[in-house]
């Protein structure tokens, strides 16, 4: 977990200082302490996800995207505990009463994160003071700095919420079943049996792959194969398979170069959109296959 001791302090020199830049640069040392509190519960859930599976970046839509993916268990508050000696494997405990009374040490404490508040935070801070208003008139003037009484509400709000999370001292991820398979680069992957979808497309967590997977459940079992496309060699008539990925990223008016492996033949693949001459006005486009 992250150490916000560094930033609460600075938030609190600015604020008894106080005058308007000071204002303005802890509320910019607030929005920065939330994206690193968010982007920490983002480390956590990466072991069950992929980067290229992130579609926002600012704290609250993150937050939704997270929870979608691998469920409230990077932002739940929750308290793991241990056993200071291990059991007997031949007795070991049965009930919730048998382990309540274990004799336990506290391992970490996760402090809850609620994604509305530190999103809504984060926002107010901007509008309220890291924005020049844009004058209706030409008689407006070009105020620098919001409301000063507004924007000191606004941090106090802040680094009360900031103080509170950092009072945590671990971050566990969530805890539950996972999936586990590995790609054809040699990674593993590693989902929340949980939240998988059939039909959701998950991808590898390596960086430099561009596998990608769709999942399928048959009965309690689930399926991840291979999202390819396949491309008949010109030279060899050997099949080249190709991770789907690779054609979803060819820019539109670039071309893929793939060489086959057998005969070194290159073959170049790119969007084309063939407009029939009959086509009525109004019609959309058809695309030759």
């Amino acid at each position: 977990m992250i150490d916000l001791t560094p930033n609460i302090c600075r938030i609190k020199g600015l604020l008894t200082v106080g005058d308007d830049p000071s204002l303005a640069y802890a509320a910019l040392e607030c929005r920065l302490a939330i994206e690193a509190i968010v982007y920490d519960r983002l480390l956590s859930a990466y072991s069950h996800l992929s980067n290229k599976e992130i579609k926002h970046y600012q704290p609250g839509p993150l937050i939704r995207d997270l929870v979608h993916l691998v469920g409230e268990g990077p932002f739940e508050g929750a308290t793991i505990s241990i056993r200071s000696t291990l059991f007997d494997p031949a007795d070991p405990p049965k009930t919730l009463e048998d382990y309540e009374a274990m004799d336990l040490a506290l391992f970490g404490t996760q402090t809850g994160i609620d994604s509305r508040k530190v999103s809504s935070l984060w926002n107010a801070l901007s509008r309220l003071s890291l924005h020049v208003d844009v004058p209706a008139s030409n008689s407006d003037l070009i105020e620098f700095f919001g409301d000063s009484t507004a924007v000191r509400l606004k941090v106090g709000e802040a680094l009360a919420e900031i103080v509170r999370i950092s009072e945590g001292n671990a971050v566990f991820g969530g805890i539950g079943p996972d999936v586990v398979f590995s790609c054809s680069c040699g990674t593993e992957v590693r989902r929340k049996s949980e939240f998988l979808r059939c039909g959701q497309i998950i991808f590898c967590p390596n960086l430099n792959c561009e596998e990608s997977f769709k999942v399928k459940k048959y009965e309690d079992t689930f399926n991840f194969p291979s999202r390819t496309g396949t491309l008949k060699c010109k030279g060899c008539d050997h099949l080249l398979v190709i991770p789907t990925r690779r054609f979803e990223n060819i820019p539109r008016d670039k071309q893929l170069v793939e060489e086959c492996k057998t005969c070194h033949t290159k073959h170049n693949i790119g969007w084309r959109t063939d407009l029939l001459s009959h086509q009525k006005v109004n019609e959309p486009p058809v695309i030759k296959q």
